[in-house]
């Protein structure tokens, strides 16, 4: 019964909503798990606009796909997760995931994805982002805007050089910023004013080629840890890294 009026709502909205193809762009195969009686049921779809308008367990994308359009994603039902990893996607447009109804999880992780664009995760009420394992060297100046429940973001095992701090704008919730495996070479004073200042948070930045750090780089914010090992920081450096008031691990010593 579940799927069957899942089905209709979705074969509706469709057809109200024509003018919200994405015509110039490759269709999409993925499925969506709904809530049925014992366990979940799983339907899948191929077309150029994933339409969710009921709320679903998970939405994934199941085939290779090189770029999602603007457009080319709809979600308007509460969405746990939202699954596109493994998938060779190489470019995500600006606004694909504005507005949609992600609340858990949105997985980007081990695609080719080499730029983030203004604008492409923007009004979402998603809790955990992961674009770990791409390729990623730029991330433009306001990619992620307001996401006002984000607690952790993956960025790792990507080759970001430069995180400009309002790449991040009105994240208020963000509590742990993993980092590690890029080639970070300096932080600006406050950089991490997009972590939340409600509690202690945790920064991942090791594994760069960080050779310089503000001395007020971590200002604004109560840490719980930091890690910056396996970078090329001067000894001069680690004078007041030492005195901030958490679990910090230079090179190999804790302190």
């Amino acid at each position: 019964m579940v799927q069957v009026i899942y089905r209709l709502v979705k074969d509706l909205y469709m057809f109200v909503n024509k003018e919200g193809r994405c015509s110039d762009c490759e269709k999409i195969k993925y499925a969506v798990d709904t809530l049925g009686n014992v366990s979940y049921d799983r339907d899948y779809f191929e077309e150029t606009v994933m339409h969710v308008e009921m709320d679903v367990l998970r939405v994934s994308i199941e085939e290779d796909i090189r770029k999602l359009c603007k457009g080319s994603v709809k979600v308007t039902g509460v969405t746990l997760h939202f699954i596109a990893s493994n998938r060779g996607i190489e470019e995500i447009d600006s606004g694909v995931f504005e507005n949609q109804s992600i609340k858990l999880k949105l997985d980007l992780h081990n695609n080719s994805l080499a730029r983030i664009h203004k604008g492409v995760f923007k009004n979402m009420p998603v809790n955990e982002l992961n674009l770990s394992f791409n390729k990623i060297v730029t991330i433009e100046r306001g990619a992620f805007e307001n996401l006002p429940r984000l607690y952790i973001l993956y960025l790792n095992n990507n080759y970001i050089k430069e995180f400009y701090p309002n790449s991040l704008i009105n994240t208020p919730d963000l509590l742990i910023f993993n980092m590690t495996f890029n080639n970070m070479m300096s932080l600006e004073e406050k950089h991490f004013l997009f972590m939340t200042k409600k509690e202690k948070v945790g920064i991942d930045l090791s594994y760069n080629e960080l050779v310089q750090v503000h001395p007020k780089a971590f200002d604004g914010i109560v840490l719980y840890s930091v890690d910056l090992r396996h970078n090329k920081l001067p000894e001069e450096e680690f004078f007041y890294i030492k005195k901030l008031r958490c679990v910090c691990v230079v090179s190999m010593s804790v302190f």
